[in-house]
């Protein structure tokens, strides 16, 4: 009995571990992919008069909180998710004709 209480404990523990293992992973690459997606964002926007809309096309940035609180905090705060892109469409018309002379590119012009 103590032999199958001490393979039961070896048996968690490397559950345990393997979980670890993962979930550390997981963070890891979810923190580069994360890097390389805010690099991106800043590239967009090169000084204060720079405008740009942002369309990130992953249900992730929407349904997970650890990946949305990755984003910068000023993109936090214009965060619009949308289930279909279709939705995002009238935010853009919205964002585009705020902008003093801008006009929406063409194919927002529906």
């Amino acid at each position: 009995e103590k032999d199958e209480q001490e393979k039961t404990t070896k048996l968690v523990e490397t559950r345990e571990s393997d979980l670890l293992s993962t979930k550390i992973g997981r963070e890891f690459y979810e923190n580069m992919c994360m890097k390389t997606v805010n690099q991106s964002i800043g590239r967009s926007i090169r000084h204060a008069k720079d405008y740009a809309a942002i369309v990130l096309v992953d249900q992730r940035y929407s349904s997970s909180s650890s990946i949305k609180a990755k984003l910068p905090p000023w993109i936090g705060r214009r965060f619009h998710p949308c289930s279909k892109f279709s939705e995002s469409l009238p935010l853009l018309r919205s964002f585009f004709s705020s902008k003093p002379g801008a006009r929406p590119p063409p194919s927002l012009a529906l």
